[in-house]
């Protein structure tokens, strides 16, 4: 008999940040690291999801990257980070920036939340920095990470909640598909049935405004992939 000579195969942090991306149409993710970043997206797109637009045929994909290299890495490279932003801040159609990095990046220190604070005034839209946990997490960790760091960066305001509302934080959106829309549907039936409106569901293919539209829960719904994002948007909420 063979011995076991390794550790179960298991998916990255950065696949389950692409999951949350891929569940928020108009978000965009720019990960600091080589090319190599773009075809991890394979893994989801037209290969997982049939349905996913993580990747386009002109060329605008909702995955970017730095395209540093084990050379330039370890060389101060805040410029591209910020330059590579205001590009996707620009696109007409997101909503949304992200911002992550692979291991060989993050390793050496550079604070993404740092490199956003001075752009605030400079992009149009809500920019979020998500920690680069690939070397202590894996996929579920990462769509977790990604929903947590929503509701810490997304401006979830206080002061809007309105009477029989309610907002399910944590649903694994990992495909665009019909089966999720179904689930989707019943959510909202079961919610309904108990007398509540759904404010907004975290995530379910929808554009980043809709997600702020869990300020107006008075329940908040906390799913397994959301625990730490539910509790921090309660705190926010109040």
């Amino acid at each position: 008999m063979a011995a076991n000579s390794g550790r179960p195969m298991n998916y990255p942090t950065l696949l389950g940040v692409y999951l949350a991306v891929n569940a928020i149409r108009d978000a965009y993710v720019l990960v600091d690291g080589p090319d190599c970043t773009l075809y991890k997206a394979h893994f989801i797109h037209g290969r997982h999801d049939l349905n996913s637009t993580l990747l386009r045929s002109n060329g605008r994909h909702r995955v970017a990257f730095t395209n540093v290299c084990s050379r330039g890495v370890v060389k101060e490279h805040d410029d591209v980070i910020r330059r590579q932003l205001k590009t996707l801040d620009g696109i007409d159609d997101s909503g949304l920036v992200l911002v992550t990095a692979l291991p060989m990046c993050s390793i050496t220190g550079v604070d993404y939340g740092r490199l956003l604070r001075p752009s605030g005034g400079r992009l149009r839209k809500p920019a979020i920095d998500i920690p680069p946990d690939s070397l202590v997490g894996d996929w579920l960790d990462g769509y977790a990470q990604t929903l947590n760091s929503l509701a810490r960066g997304l401006g979830v305001a206080q002061g809007s909640r309105r009477s029989g509302c309610a907002a399910v934080v944590g649903y694994f959106m990992d495909r665009n598909e019909g089966d999720h829309a179904a689930n989707l549907v019943e959510i909202r039936r079961l919610l309904g049935a108990l007398g509540l409106k759904t404010a907004s569901i975290w995530l379910e293919g929808r554009n980043a405004a809709d997600l702020k539209k869990a300020s107006q829960a008075e329940v908040i719904v906390s799913l397994p992939y959301g625990r730490a994002a539910a509790r921090r948007l309660a705190q926010t909420t109040g």
